[in-house]
C-alpha cells in the first residue's frame, strides 16, 4: 500500500528486481496505519487462494526464522480458538520472556498514556499468569486490538518470531511524559499517543 507518498514508489520497487509478484494500490493520502492497513484487510476479504496473511510497516524486517518459529510451535502445542500472532520487538520489549505473566484488561481500567495509581496498590490482579511461560498472551493498548479481543480472538507471541525496527523504536529509557517535559525524544509522538489514549478511553468505554 502506497500510502500517499510524495515519490515513486512502484518505481523503486521495480528497481528491486524482486522475483516474487508484488500487487500496487496506491491511496491519493496518507490515510495513517489505520487506513494502510484497512485497505489490506478490504483487499484480502477479495481473494480466497490465501491461508495467512501478514502485515507490515515500511520500516519492519522480520527476522528469518519468524514464521517457521510460529508453524513450528502451532505443530507442537495445542492453540484452540481464534488468534492472531504478534511478531516479537525486542528492542520496544526486552523484558518480555523474563516474566511468566502479562497484563489482562482491568491493566487499562483508570489508566492513561501508561499512568495508574491503581496499579501501584491493585497491581496484581492486573495480571493474568501463563499457562505456557514461552508463549505471551498480549493486551495492547490500542483500540483495534481492544477490539480484537471484545470479539473473542487471542493475540499470541513467542520470542523466537522476531521483528526488527529499521529505523528504531520511538521512546527513550524515561516514561513519555517525562521525557516530553524534559524535552527529550519526539514530542509529536508522546502528543500523538495522549490523542490515542483518550479516543481509546471513549470508544471502549474505559473511566
Amino acid at each position: 500500500i502506497d500510502n500517499g507518498t510524495n515519490y515513486d514508489v512502484q518505481l523503486i520497487i521495480a528497481q528491486l528486481n524482486i522475483a516474487t509478484p508484488i500487487d500496487f494500490y496506491h491511496n491519493e493520502k496518507n490515510e495513517g496505519s489505520a487506513g494502510g492497513f484497512g485497505k489490506v484487510f478490504e483487499i484480502s476479504k477479495k481473494e480466497k487462494d490465501y491461508t495467512r496473511l501478514l502485515i507490515l510497516d515500511d520500516d519492519s524486517l522480520l527476522s528469518n526464522n519468524a514464521l517457521e518459529s510460529i508453524f513450528t510451535y502451532e505443530k507442537g502445542n495445542k492453540m484452540g480458538g481464534k488468534y492472531i500472532w504478534s511478531l516479537y520487538r525486542p528492542i520496544k520489549y526486552p523484558d518480555n520472556f523474563q516474566k511468566n505473566w502479562d497484563w489482562n484488561e482491568r491493566y487499562l481500567n483508570n489508566r492513561i498514556v501508561g499512568i495508574s495509581i491503581l496499579q501501584q496498590i491493585f497491581g496484581k490482579v492486573q495480571k493474568t499468569y501463563r499457562k505456557n511461560k514461552k508463549m505471551a498472551e498480549l493486551l495492547y493498548d490500542i483500540d483495534y486490538s481492544i477490539q480484537l479481543k471484545k470479539s473473542g480472538i487471542n493475540i499470541f507471541q513467542i520470542e523466537e518470531a522476531k521483528i526488527e525496527d529499521l529505523e528504531g523504536a520511538w521512546g527513550t529509557k524515561k516514561h513519555g511524559m517525562q521525557s516530553y517535559f524534559s524535552n527529550e525524544g519526539n514530542e509529536f509522538r508522546y502528543l500523538y499517543n495522549v490523542r490515542n489514549w483518550i479516543f481509546l478511553i471513549k470508544n471502549q468505554g474505559y473511566i
